[in-house]
């Protein structure tokens, strides 16, 4: 789900050019789960865009292209061992 609205309500602003993703659908574009989203984001490989208040520790939004960046690394790393 694209959740390029939420820019708008935190903001105040549209970033047309930008599309903020949940961690649910960065999961989905990584193959992997929720919990290595945060890892990822926990290590520095994955930065958050937008945090919106919320659950336990707010809901982090993604930068679509960034997730991607970060899959293309992970899947070279797999090619590469």
């Amino acid at each position: 789900m694209v959740v390029d609205r939420y820019a708008t309500l935190c903001k105040g602003e549209h970033m047309p050019e930008t599309q903020l993703i949940g961690s649910a659908e960065a999961a989905r574009i990584l193959h992997t789960s929720q919990r290595t989203v945060t890892r990822l984001v926990a290590s520095g490989q994955l930065p958050v865009m937008q945090t919106i208040p919320g659950g336990y520790a707010g809901i982090h939004l993604y930068e679509r292209a960034e997730v991607e960046r970060v899959k293309a690394e992970r899947d070279a790393a797999r090619a590469s061992a």
